[in-house]
């Protein structure tokens, strides 16, 4: 036999508990992913961009989440009340979780290379941002908007920091506080804050050494990342990530999968005359 008898049953009896507790960490992370994902969609409709869905991150997990506390639910009912409907559902639940969590890593490493090399295309709206970013290169740090910039001069921001003070907090760290500044571009610079402190970038399709709406202080990756393509990579390791969460826990559901028929092979069990749900529903107690 795989296990002691022992073992097997202990193992049956957490496997209520442990679906249980797996369903309501798939709620947290989908409520977290939604919370992001929102946020993604505000700041993209605040720059005109309409053609990218983010909505597709999320569904996933929350059908699952739903699905997982359901099976749990099932098993822990049918283990206390002897139920063979609910045992049955349960057990059915463990192997099509296995299968579908398995099949769902497979899918989410797939769109995962998706968003790998995938170009900037500069359409009416891109050359939007493109344009806005080109006047605050041309604006923050140089001679009519003096900033307060107080991280060290090196040959990668020397460029675009001109004119700045590193004591005097009152000038502006941000475009937005240059004298001038347009405010019909305000709703496009806020969502352009966001992506900077969030994705640690700059520009669009190009690349800026420094942030130009979130604050010139604050860092940008390697001097040189355009938030279009820090925007991929932050998706393209969000699939990746979500692909390794998902087949460890197929792995676990087909774990559960084995360990139930060992158990209801096991010499122990063998409580003839009865059917396979009725013995595990005796060992569950």
């Amino acid at each position: 036999m795989c296990l002691p008898y022992g073992c097997l049953k202990c193992f049956v009896q957490l496997e209520g508990w442990m679906t249980f507790v797996i369903g309501i960490l798939a709620i947290v992370a989908a409520i977290i992913i939604t919370v992001i994902q929102k946020a993604f969609d505000s700041a993209l409709k605040d720059l005109g961009i309409t053609d990218i869905d983010t909505s597709v991150i999320v569904v996933p997990f929350w059908i699952f989440a739903s699905i997982v506390i359901f099976f749990a639910i099932s098993g822990l009912c049918g283990a206390k009340h002897r139920s063979k409907c609910l045992l049955a559902i349960f057990n059915l639940g463990n192997i099509c979780l296995f299968l579908a969590f398995f099949s769902l890593s497979l899918v989410a490493y797939v769109f995962g290379n998706l968003f790998q090399d995938k170009e900037c295309l500069k359409e009416q709206s891109v050359q939007q941002i493109e344009d806005l970013y080109s006047m605050a290169e041309k604006t923050l740090c140089k001679e009519s908007c003096q900033c307060y910039y107080s991280q060290e001069m090196n040959k990668q921001v020397e460029s675009a920091v001109k004119n700045y003070t590193p004591t005097d907090k009152t000038k502006p760290t941000q475009v937005q506080e240059c004298p001038g500044f347009n405010q019909e571009y305000k709703y496009s610079a806020s969502a352009l804050s966001w992506m900077e402190e969030k994705l640690e970038c700059s520009g669009w399709c190009t690349g800026y050494p420094v942030q130009q709406f979130n604050n010139v202080n604050s860092k940008v990756k390697d001097f040189n990342n355009p938030c279009y393509k820090a925007m991929l990579t932050y998706f393209e390791s969000a699939f990746n990530t979500t692909g390794s969460i998902l087949i460890s826990i197929a792995s676990v559901f087909g774990l559960m999968v084995i360990m139930t028929c060992c158990l209801c092979c096991h010499p122990n069990n063998s409580n003839k005359g009865s059917d396979y749900y009725t013995r595990l529903a005796y060992t569950a107690d």
